[in-house]
């Protein structure tokens, strides 16, 4: 099942062009509302830089390590992401880590410092494709994203063990 993300793919594109990464940390402390008032034109699309940079704004205090890397982040996964604080907290080891629900990947990004291979499942391929470049932006090359819903993932898997499978569904669905 795929959850609404509220973002396309095409506007993850269009956030990833450096230009539109330049315009965004130039403007991320900028009021959005201004912001979209006065950069209306039909290269870059003023409104979803907008908010883009509101999203931002809400992060800084629950992701700040997201805020400092400028990184994309659909409003809505922000609301169901865990906080840097809480999710920094979660401190386990081993080899393998399964993530049944990635989502933005602030718990993954976390718990995989304590493994040496961390999978992270999400089944909405536009918010798997910004947790890969959230995740590149972070210097964190060691999550593999699949794109896939853990019930399908785990009737398929046929592999070695984890030590660790994570789940914390969408408050949403």
């Amino acid at each position: 099942k795929i959850f609404c993300i509220q973002m396309r793919l095409e506007e993850f594109e269009i956030l990833t062009r450096d230009k539109v990464r330049t315009l965004i940390e130039a403007h991320k402390d900028d009021d959005p509302v201004q912001f979209a008032l006065t950069h209306s034109n039909n290269v870059i699309p003023a409104a979803l830089v907008s908010t883009q940079l509101k999203t931002l704004q809400k992060s800084k205090q629950k992701l700040p390590s997201w805020y400092q890397i400028n990184a994309i982040i659909p409003p809505l996964a922000l609301e169901q992401a865990s906080s840097e604080a809480t999710a920094s907290q979660k401190i386990y080891r081993g080899e393998r880590l399964l993530d049944l629900t990635c989502g933005l990947g602030v718990d993954s990004y976390y718990l995989s410092k304590g493994f040496q291979e961390t999978i992270a499942l999400e089944p909405n391929p536009v918010l798997a494709k910004i947790s890969r470049f959230n995740f590149s932006l972070l210097g964190k090359q060691t999550i593999e994203i699949k794109t896939t819903d853990a019930a399908t993932f785990l009737h398929q898997y046929q592999g070695q063990s984890f030590d660790l499978i994570y789940v914390d569904p969408s408050r949403q669905d």
